[in-house]
């Protein structure tokens, strides 16, 4: 499967996409002032002989201008979208924990994970299939400041995760094992929350609020090196896997011809 783009990513662009629909006499405003420096510049190019060294002041003043434009635009999208910040300070969280996973699959610690998992009673940030740990449920998060109730908050959300993380495992185990079939055993599924931003300095070595393990972002691969539950073999990750991944993309689907239905459907004239 492809990289899926992450909740609060999505969000976030959701989030841009109205702003700019919503300002687009500010946005035409900026483009047309950018076409006219950019127009100017050309001009001045070429009424200069090639080998002048302006020239080549010229072109870095044309990419200079471009990258304006964009930081302009996105600076006043966050000054005018509260919410934008906090989705996209998410996305760099979720972000941040994947790259730590596929480094920690090279390193042997975990089989497979599986990012963005969208479920009728939540997301699940990240579910990973550790090699030793057996399942490992992560909730992202991206914060400046972190405090005793924050890390309360975080905890919760992390259960909850953990829970919707747990029942998709049986659900889905309980699928490829049949009906009618003696239970297999249910795997462990333990939840942690990884802190990335300036308040991982403040998380504390072995910290554990309510039972839910509080990790920094640099030490998330070392706390997986030492996570101990049972040992899951790759036949039976790769399967899992293949199976969360089926049941996450057949339930886009349907969440996507829903909103495909939505769109085309005629209101009825009275």
């Amino acid at each position: 499967m492809g990289k899926k783009a992450s909740y609060p990513r999505k969000q976030y662009r959701q989030l841009l996409r109205g702003w700019l629909l919503r300002h687009k006499a500010i946005v035409a405003g900026l483009v047309a002032i950018f076409a006219v420096v950019t127009a100017y510049e050309i001009v001045l190019l070429r009424s200069m002989p090639p080998t002048s060294v302006m020239r080549e002041v010229i072109v870095a003043a044309l990419a200079a201008s471009a990258v304006a434009l964009c930081w302009g635009i996105h600076t006043l999208f966050l000054a005018h979208e509260d919410h934008a910040i906090h989705q996209l300070r998410g996305a760099w969280g979720e972000d941040n924990t994947a790259t730590e996973l596929q480094a920690a699959k090279r390193q042997g610690l975990i089989w497979r994970s599986v990012d963005s998992i969208a479920l009728e009673n939540g997301d699940i940030d990240h579910l990973v299939v550790t090699r030793r740990g057996g399942i490992v449920v992560v909730d992202s998060k991206w914060c400046s400041v972190i405090d005793d109730g924050k890390r309360v908050a975080f905890a919760t959300a992390a259960k909850r995760a953990g829970q919707r993380g747990k029942g998709l495992v049986n659900t889905v185990t309980q699928r490829s094992h049949g009906r009618h079939s003696a239970p297999r055993k249910a795997l462990t599924v333990t939840p942690v929350v990884v802190v990335w931003g300036a308040a991982q300095s403040s998380v504390r070595d072995d910290e554990v609020v309510d039972g839910v393990a509080i990790v920094r972002g640099s030490g998330f691969r070392t706390w997986l090196a030492r996570l101990e539950a049972e040992t899951i073999s790759q036949k039976t990750a790769t399967e899992l896997v293949a199976r969360i991944e089926g049941f996450d993309e057949n339930r886009r689907a349907v969440v996507r011809e829903r909103e495909r239905e939505s769109r085309t459907v005629t209101p009825v004239r009275t």
